[in-house]
């Protein structure tokens, strides 16, 4: 699987979960996910558990709660 494959897997899975009767375009690459309040700590945790399973994703639990 590659990353677009997976950037639209991601995109379709927050529209679904987070953003029902939304419109696509309106989630772009640089709408902000946690800051906009798409996002909160749990919300983020039920996606990459999503990418996880769906993709075969590892995520370390130290990347998982890094802030920049």
């Amino acid at each position: 699987m590659n990353a677009i494959q997976i950037r639209t897997m991601a995109r379709d899975f927050i529209l679904k979960e987070f953003l029902p009767g939304e419109m696509p375009e309106n989630l772009t690459d640089s709408t902000e996910l946690i800051t906009g309040g798409i996002l909160d700590s749990l919300a983020t945790l039920k996606l990459v558990a999503y990418l996880e399973k769906s993709c075969g994703i590892e995520t370390p639990p130290t990347n998982s709660c890094r802030r920049t």
